[in-house]
């Protein structure tokens, strides 16, 4: 997965993406770094056009430049589905194990308060 573009818009990245998936070139509009668990500061939300196979990269640049560009490597409709389909099962996953790291951390730290809690009560 190799970045196209990245966006401040998400419906414009949508639209990129659209574009792509018309001449065959299959994509993802996900964060721009899908790994992080940590938000943005200011509160943007800043989105990338990924691409799902990265020998397309420079045609999908060619066609969100010159919409008449003929991408040398065009993948059918039924593979972009199936492409699409398996990263957003990946995001989905990603997402379920942030969720799960999150909720272990903050067991950690509640049993950490308790343990804290009751040593001090303890040892008075």
């Amino acid at each position: 997965m190799k970045l196209v573009h990245p966006y401040l818009d998400p419906s414009e990245a949508a639209e990129a993406r659209q574009k792509l998936r018309e001449a065959g070139i299959a994509s993802v509009v996900d964060a721009m770094n899908p790994h992080s668990v940590q938000p943005s500061r200011s509160g943007a939300t800043h989105v990338g056009l990924w691409v799902l196979v990265d020998e397309q990269l420079e045609d999908a640049v060619e066609v969100l430049e010159n919409p008449h560009h003929v991408p040398g490597h065009v993948l059918d409709p039924a593979e972009i589905e199936r492409l699409e389909a398996s990263a957003d099962r990946a995001k989905l996953s990603r997402r379920r194990l942030d969720k799960a790291m999150l909720l272990a951390l903050f067991a950690g730290l509640m049993a950490l308060i308790v343990f804290t809690a009751v040593d001090f009560v303890l040892n008075r």
